[in-house]
């Protein structure tokens, strides 16, 4: 179960409206202040804290003035908040930080696929053909020659934001697109027009994929995998290899990364095994 509330930066006896979600740090550090004596009694800590208390905990997300709460039997908690805080209350959380959370018998899925379709709209994605993955295996990207880029800011074209909203999607539910971030992330300072076309293909990628989600329920004993990999020197402008991992609780992935290895191997083992 999981709810969602509005919370005023103040407790009851002092008076003060509340800030808006982009309020940002001036928004953030009075409701720290206010709230942390309070949530600390509790066990909670900054931004994400657990309430001990029978079988299951219950667990609290906390961003600026908005919190979260997951867990069973909810309602006393909340008249407990209530007490010391003007709340509003939101009824169950359907969407948080661009994430919604989808509900279904005994499992709930996580999507972003309002947000890519936002994103596509923008850059103007909808209408090309679809595509089987994010990029070409054979595609190596190289740094843009002063000239390339030139021409390309010619363009007008912001190779940041694209790649902001893209990272910002891998991160939370899309894992198969991280490792295509992760390398065309690495042109941010010198992009130039291929650079552009490989994260026009990625978003069309995902646009045509937007249905996919992250999906979690209730299965089996605790159980933690792990699989990790490595594209072994494959990254040409420094020989480096690009690693990364994914780790799965009870077959529900929950952490993935990939990175740029800082050393140079000799073997595939070595670069999965520095993976880890």
């Amino acid at each position: 179960m999981a709810q969602k509330g509005h919370l005023d930066q103040k407790p009851h006896n002092q008076r003060g409206g509340p800030n808006g979600p982009g309020g940002g740090q001036r928004g953030q550090r009075p409701l720290e202040i206010h709230i942390d004596p309070q949530a600390q009694n509790k066990g909670i800590g900054q931004g994400v804290g657990e309430v001990e208390g029978g079988p299951y905990p219950i667990l609290i997300y906390i961003h600026v003035d908005e919190l979260a709460i997951f867990g069973p039997h909810l309602e006393s908690f909340k008249k407990e908040i209530q007490e010391k805080f003007n709340i509003k209350d939101l009824g169950k959380a359907d969407l948080l930080l661009g994430i919604k959370i989808l509900p279904s018998k005994a499992r709930f899925f996580l999507s972003q696929e309002h947000y890519i379709k936002n994103i596509a709209k923008n850059f103007n994605v909808t209408n090309l053909a679809p595509i089987n993955t994010p990029l070409k295996p054979s595609l190596q990207l190289m740094k843009a020659s002063k000239d390339e880029v030139t021409a390309f800011k010619k363009l007008g074209l912001n190779y940041r934001i694209i790649m902001g909203a893209l990272n910002y999607i891998s991160t939370n539910t899309r894992p198969d697109i991280t490792f295509s971030i992760s390398h065309s992330s690495q042109f941010l300072e010198c992009p130039s027009l291929n650079h552009w076309s490989a994260s026009l293909q990625v978003l069309c990628y995902l646009y045509h994929t937007k249905e996919k989600t992250l999906n979690y329920y209730n299965k089996g004993k605790c159980k933690i995998i792990t699989y990790v990999n490595a594209d072994w020197g494959n990254l040409l402008i420094e020989r480096r290899s690009g690693g990364g991992y994914t780790l799965f609780l009870n077959h529900h992935l929950i952490s993935w990364r990939t990175k740029k290895q800082q050393t140079l191997f000799h073997s595939t083992m070595e670069a999965e095994y520095k993976s880890l």
